[in-house]
């Protein structure tokens, strides 16, 4: 699995790549032209890049961090709140002081479960490679 480091200090925080290293979903959501919440979602990264690695998760801060459901494993969002229209959420897990992100996406509902079910599968995959050593980390 290839791996993107967006920032490290006490915590490491990375972000998932394509299998060939082209392309990270959550760089594509966050820097990307999409229309919607550009403000907020450049918020997010820098959130993503200073605040993370220096603070991690603060999971007790539910404006910051939320554990989603019915994902009791550890899937977790960061989330940005702007006063109206859609909310900046990014799905991510944890490995020890790793922090690692799996996609980001507009909220405008409830989460899409296809996106619960795709970062449970890359989860189950990163554990996996981790295991055989199969983990390659690049830096931004």
């Amino acid at each position: 699995m290839r791996l993107l480091r967006l920032g490290r200090s006490k915590w490491e925080v990375l972000a998932t790549l394509s299998e060939q290293g082209e392309r990270c979903e959550v760089l594509d959501f966050l820097l990307g032209k999409r229309e919607g919440q550009q403000g907020v979602r450049t918020g997010m990264y820098s959130f993503l890049r200073e605040t993370v690695p220096r603070y991690g998760i603060q999971e007790d801060n539910t404006e910051l961090c939320l554990r989603m459901r019915p994902y009791e494993d550890g899937l977790y969002e960061f989330r940005k709140q702007p006063r109206t229209g859609p909310k900046v959420r990014v799905i991510f897990f944890t490995d020890g002081d790793r922090i690692i992100c799996v996609d980001g996406f507009l909220k405008t509902d409830a989460t899409p479960q296809r996106k619960l079910d795709e970062a449970a599968a890359i989860r189950r995959r990163y554990f996996d490679e981790k295991r055989k050593g199969d983990i390659e980390i690049f830096n931004l």
